[in-house]
């Protein structure tokens, strides 16, 4: 482990059914008074959006920005940046996925700022605060409600990482009951996510004593209620443990590192157009069979963790099955792992390990396994 880490976390988290009530309390707490709603058209088509701007209509005044499209891009933040400056908006609501939460949080840090978000790439380039933002997720998946991180991409079709203090919530309002409309792909996809990020955090080389705790808990929860929310949107229980889980996986990740099932994942978004949940669903299960023999006893708890049969099986056992144990969760929510299926040629597979080495090897360093060139190739193909 290494000597220093950093744990961070918004200054105020709401979480429960029907938690979105006192949304006028804290945009007056916050000294809000002209308020920008930023979301997406699938969100607003689901009814949220309303049922946001119905509580705030009565005592505030407020504009919706909804052009946000899935892995959204850094010219949609300049887009909202704009349309926020010309309405005079003083604080900042995002209700929505992952896409729309990173949005809302690089336009807050804008309108705090002077600069393009574009100048702000990398870690604590931001100077200044943003203005005051509320973040209210309707998926339970990137966990982005409560983090310090932003991804964007680029003209050049990248993803470019901002990380900063600035970036924090400074309300977070976590309503299970805004994530029911979630259809069964969407859960699936933003599950497996959450499952990603809980993994990552708990078996990085930076882990440490938080990040093990809020990671394994986050696993059990998923183990636990990912494919009840999956199977019937209307389980209540599931979807609150789902929203928990979202929240402690980011945090776990948050205060450790992500590793190679990210690392390689990004390679389908960035050449196949592929959500970032089902990428990382997709390769998932050949970095877990890859990884585990590095970390035995933790992989050995996932496996525990996410309900696997492993009963009276050696640590050694029990930590080699995981991998098949993520694999039969991801595949029974209509997720397919071999790439072939998705009618990607064999012959794709050295410029994907080429990718993903060139520009991850930020990621790959903190992987409890190391992975050269060579062997992110073998991985790909290993589930090929």
């Amino acid at each position: 482990m290494e000597s220093i880490s950093l744990i961070t976390s918004p200054c105020q988290i709401y979480m429960g059914c029907n938690v979105i009530n006192r949304l006028c309390e804290d945009i007056k707490f916050l000294k809000g008074k002209r308020v920008l709603v930023i979301s997406d058209s699938g969100i607003r088509k689901a009814g949220l959006v309303e049922i946001i701007t119905d509580i705030i209509s009565k005592k505030f005044e407020f504009e919706i920005f909804y052009d946000i499209e899935p892995e959204p891009s850094v010219s949609t933040v300049d887009k909202c940046v704009k349309y926020a400056r010309k309405s005079n908006s003083d604080i900042i609501i995002g209700v929505g996925g992952g896409s729309v939460i990173d949005v809302a949080k690089a336009t807050a840090v804008c309108l705090g700022n002077k600069n393009d978000i574009k100048n702000y790439y990398g870690i604590n380039k931001v100077p200044e605060p943003s203005i005051p933002k509320i973040l209210i997720p309707t998926t339970a998946g990137t966990g982005s409600e409560v983090g310090m991180y932003v991804v964007l991409t680029d003209e050049n079709n990248f993803k470019q990482t901002i990380a900063s203090k600035y970036l924090l919530a400074d309300v977070t309002l976590i309503d299970p009951l805004m994530t029911i409309s979630m259809p069964p792909n969407v859960t699936a996809e933003t599950g497996a996510d959450a499952l990603s990020h809980a993994i990552e955090g708990y078996v990085s080389v930076k882990a440490n004593t938080y990040s093990n705790m809020v990671g394994l808990e986050a696993i059990k929860l998923i183990g636990k209620f990912l494919l009840r929310a999956y199977a019937n949107g209307n389980d209540i229980d599931a979807r609150i443990g789902m929203s928990e889980a979202s929240m402690l996986a980011n945090m776990s990740y948050g205060a450790s590192s992500l590793g190679a099932i990210h690392a390689l994942a990004y390679s389908f978004t960035r050449y196949f157009g592929f959500s970032h949940g089902r990428s990382n669903a997709i390769i998932m299960p050949a970095v877990m069979r890859y990884n585990y023999i590095a970390n035995q006893e933790k992989f050995s708890n996932i496996a525990l963790a996410l309900g696997g049969n492993i009963k009276n099986l050696p640590v050694s056992d029990a930590a080699a099955k995981v991998g098949d144990i993520v694999e039969d969760m991801i595949n029974s929510m209509g997720i397919g792992t071999k790439i072939s299926s998705y009618n990607i040629a064999k012959s794709e597979l050295p410029k994907m390990a080429e990718y993903t080495l060139e520009n991850y090897e930020r990621l790959l360093r903190y992987n409890p396994r190391m992975m050269n060139l060579d062997q992110a190739y073998d991985v790909f193909l290993s589930t090929y």
